[in-house]
């Protein structure tokens, strides 16, 4: 069988290839850029390993091929425009599981390193052997959701995350305190720069395009918080969007609040970030929500990779001390979770799971590992905790 090209990954120097559809790995130019493709073999045997590569009339080198612990040498000079399929040796597969084969440029005369259309794997391992076929390279999505007690007017909504140190990994959002018409949380969406994000969707359910939105529909902001900027957003559905550039950093605890002020038929939506470095509430914004009048629901967290480059890194948080306030000032602990993953999520992606680990639920996802966690599995910590001591109870 034949494993396509772009289904692989960049690692070490991502912009040291070019991975595409049409062109599988090109532009490979980087000594630091290696090239991965991770697959879970369906037994043990051995596997038999061929790359299917193209180089120019110029173009020769020296590859390095590692797989099942080994590490094999494949030299490749000019090839037809087709490109030919180069042998790269055998390995032993010692069982059913992940395993990955990683090729890496030690030398080379010409431009670039050679294309890499597509990686050929033969052998008993084969049978049953899984992997992401799709073009789309992104981890799962995970979830947890809430459950909340029925009849309860829900005020407020508050969550605590902990990213542990290295799993914070680029392209990450993890979705702190999410609700039916937003979502609350925190983004490395730089190598340079982190933040923290409230969005809250229009009424309408446009999903493209905020052009389309009648006036009537959209969300409004009430008011921001200082250093706070608020746009429009589209593709996922549509509304407002608001982020604060902040330094989060794996290995802390912080804390979020959202808090739902229905009037008539809207809802006024506000996001709070507690500062720990200044030890009080930030309000990040405010928005008005049309056609809505009701309180907070379909209570959520959630781990995304919005961006695909980096699919195969893990990324994992703790959630914990989750409360919600009512309109009547009561308390209640939230002590269960109900675990889901997107349609990525074991159709191509299987390294996902969640769990309850020191009275905190906890997501992964990626990594290539196996999972730990199925879609609906009820999830149930101890509780004993303590509501926050204090919230911005007048508002922005």
């Amino acid at each position: 069988m034949e494993i396509p090209g772009f289904t692989a990954y960049v690692i070490g120097d991502s912009r040291g290839a070019r991975v595409s559809r049409r062109g599988g790995v090109t532009r490979w130019t980087s000594t630091s850029a290696r090239i991965a493709w991770f697959f879970e073999a369906g037994g043990p045997g051995t596997l038999e390993i061929a790359l299917r590569l193209r180089a120019g009339k110029k173009d020769r080198g020296l590859l390095e091929v590692r797989a099942g612990g080994k590490s094999i040498r494949v030299a490749y000079g000019p090839t037809p425009r087709e490109g030919v399929l180069l042998p790269a040796g055998k390995v032993r597969i010692p069982r059913k599981g992940w395993f990955s084969v990683t090729v890496r440029g030690l030398k080379r005369e010409g431009t670039a390193y050679p294309d890499l259309l597509g990686l050929r794997l033969s052998g008993t391992p084969v049978v049953g052997i899984r992997y992401n076929r799709l073009p789309r390279r992104n981890c799962a999505s995970v979830h947890l959701k809430y459950p909340l007690p029925k009849g309860e007017r829900v005020e407020w909504f508050y969550n605590e995350v902990t990213v542990p140190r290295g799993m914070d990994p680029l392209y990450t959002y993890f979705e702190v305190c999410g609700f039916r018409r937003g979502y609350f949380g925190m983004q490395v969406n730089s190598s340079r720069e982190r933040r923290i994000i409230f969005s809250v969707w229009d009424a309408g359910g446009e999903r493209i395009t905020r052009k389309r939105v009648k006036e009537a529909d959209r969300v409004r902001m009430l008011a921001r918080g200082k250093g706070v900027k608020v746009n429009a957003f589209g593709h996922e559905g549509t509304g407002l969007h608001s982020h604060w550039v902040y330094p989060w950093k794996a290995g802390r605890t912080y804390r979020f609040a959202v808090r739902a002020e229905p009037t008539g038929k809207n809802t006024a939506y506000t996001a709070f970030f507690y500062v720990p470095e200044a030890g009080k509430w930030k309000s990040i914004a405010s928005f008005l929500a049309p056609k809505d009048g009701g309180y907070l629901g379909h209570l959520y967290s959630f781990i995304e990779n919005f961006g695909g480059r980096n699919g195969c890194l893990e990324r994992k948080a703790f959630f914990g001390n989750q409360w919600v306030r009512t309109a009547d000032g009561k308390w209640i602990e939230l002590k269960k979770a109900v675990f889901t993953h997107d349609p990525t999520g074991g159709t191509e992606r299987f390294d996902f799971g969640a769990g309850v680990k020191g009275n905190r639920f906890f997501l992964w996802t990626g990594g290539f590992k196996p999972g730990t966690a199925h879609g609906g599995e009820v999830l149930e910590r101890k509780g004993g905790g303590r509501p926050p001591a204090s919230l911005p109870l007048k508002g922005i």
